[in-house]
């Protein structure tokens, strides 16, 4: 039986929550799952370096919420802006000479 990643538990604890929650419940949240509250702070610093949650300092402590953004499919790459044309050579000039004739 597999065991679900600290990480992965931390991130669902979030989306439920759907609010602020701070370091030290998530803590205690570890601690109720049989991981140290150390581990906890550790997984939540890469979450929000992943950009998965968001992390705010409030009255000297720590707190994090689900990134909602991450609930859309993430961008994996771009393509630069570029026309691909199906025309043949010949149908090319046709549509530049035409272009530039417009333009004149």
């Amino acid at each position: 039986m597999s065991q679900t990643s600290l990480k992965k538990q931390i991130l669902e604890y979030l989306q439920k929550r759907e609010e602020w929650i701070s370091g030290r419940e998530i803590e205690g949240f570890a601690h109720a799952v049989g991981h140290k509250g150390a581990t906890a702070g550790r997984r939540c610093r890469e979450l929000y370096n992943d950009g998965l949650i968001d992390r705010d300092f409030r009255k000297g402590c720590v707190q994090y919420r689900y990134t909602r953004e991450t609930e859309e499919i993430p961008i994996i790459g771009t393509i630069k802006d570029e026309t691909v044309n199906y025309f043949s050579k010949e149908q090319q000039k046709i549509l530049e000479k035409n272009k530039q004739a417009t333009l004149l």
